[in-house]
């Protein structure tokens, strides 16, 4: 959450990266939804798709809420549980960039561009 902890309420964004909060038309930190994206992004570099697919943006809207998504197969646990952490539909529950910055996924990744 931002320093101002303002709520936004404007709908923007490429609907596949796109959090529950602005599905459900709801307020939400800026923060939070680029937790989910970055999810999303992560997922969709690992797994060659999006971790949520539909034919219509209502079908779309309602996956993204239920949050199920199956595990990309080219993924490691740690990705994996990395990617769980981000793609949480409650918006308090995801992980923070500090979070994400110190997961070993990250850190491993890290260590072997050295």
């Amino acid at each position: 959450v931002g320093p101002n902890n303002k709520k936004l309420t404007l709908l923007c964004g490429s609907p596949h990266y796109s959090c529950p909060e602005i599905f459900a038309q709801q307020e939400y930190y800026g923060s939070h939804a680029d937790i989910w994206s970055l999810g999303v992004l992560v997922y969709t570099m690992l797994a060659g798709q999006f971790p949520f697919q539909a034919n219509s943006m209502e079908a779309l809207g309602k996956k993204v809420l239920r949050g199920k998504w199956d595990r990309p197969l080219a993924a490691s646990a740690a990705a994996t549980a990395l990617i769980q952490t981000m793609l949480v539909v409650q918006a308090p529950k995801r992980a923070r960039l500090s979070d994400i910055c110190s997961h070993a996924w990250v850190l491993d990744g890290a260590r072997s561009a050295d």
